[in-house]
C-alpha cells in the first residue's frame, strides 16, 4: 500500500481498471435486482417500482424479464 499525502489518495492494489469497475457495478446491480424482485413480490407496478429504485420504467421492465428467462 503506498499511501500520498499530497494527492489525498491510496493505491490497495495493482490491476485494470475496468475490472474494479465492473465488480462494483456488478456488485450494485445485484443489488438492484434483488431489490426490484422484492418490491415486485409486494404486488408494486413496474412504475412504482422504478420510482423507488430510481431507475426508469423501462429498465425495471429489462430486469424482470432477465430474471424469468435466467433458469437461476
Amino acid at each position: 500500500i503506498y499511501e500520498s499525502k499530497f494527492t489525498g489518495w491510496n493505491l490497495i492494489e495493482m490491476g485494470r481498471e475496468q475490472d474494479h469497475l465492473l465488480s462494483d457495478s456488478k456488485e450494485k446491480m445485484d443489488e438492484l435486482e434483488n431489490l426490484v424482485f422484492e418490491l415486485q413480490s409486494q404486488n408494486l407496478s413496474l412504475r412504482e417500482i422504478a420510482t423507488r429504485v430510481g431507475k426508469s420504467k423501462d429498465t425495471v421492465s429489462r430486469l424482470i424479464q432477465k430474471r424469468k428467462v435466467s433458469p437461476f
